[in-house]
């Protein structure tokens, strides 16, 4: 990683020191961090990454929740920046499953309601791209489908705009 003169090396290492869990993943990103942190689609990458890389997180006391929700807290985040919205909340809703769905309790589910209703308000088709992370909700277990359906049913009753709420009536009826 600290010898790489190219992004796609850089990005390529970093990955594979967060999933070798090596103490020095941590240097790496904030490295990275402050190496590119003005440039957006780098700086996406390196959000993307860390909330993809389960295996980092399984060797630290931070879960990927956790790290989602420190960076929804952070500065370089926009939700008026679609391409960011998709590196944090899209690779989490999306790319992460077992970290998303990880666990019994439902904060990761309150991530989401509160998420794709804040982004209604800003860009309804974003939002209502990201609502279709719970296409397959009715293949999942019954103790996470009770908690997607009433995420569901909270988003479609709370929604102001007609893209998400047809998503989430198209899901609720299983059309």
């Amino acid at each position: 990683f600290f010898e790489s003169n190219n992004m796609t090396d850089k990005i390529f290492s970093l990955k594979s020191l967060l999933l070798q869990g090596e103490h020095q993943s941590k240097t790496a990103l904030s490295d990275f961090f402050e190496k590119f942190k003005n440039d957006s689609i780098a700086l996406d990458k390196w959000i993307a990454i860390q909330i993809e890389s389960k295996e980092f997180f399984s060797k630290s006391n931070e879960t990927v929740t956790s790290k989602v929700k420190n960076f929804l807290q952070k500065s370089f985040f926009s939700r008026s920046n679609p391409n960011r919205v998709y590196a944090l909340l899209g690779t989490y809703f999306f790319k992460n499953m077992r970290e998303f769905h990880r666990g019994d309790d439902s904060e990761s589910y309150e991530i989401w309601v509160n998420e794709i209703l804040m982004l209604d308000n800003l860009n309804s088709q974003l939002a209502a791209r990201l609502t279709r992370s719970f296409d397959g909700w009715k293949n999942f277990e019954s103790r996470y489908q009770s908690k997607m359906k009433v995420a569901l049913e909270t988003v479609a009753k709370k929604s102001k705009s007609k893209d998400v709420l047809e998503v989430c009536t198209r899901l609720l009826e299983n059309k």
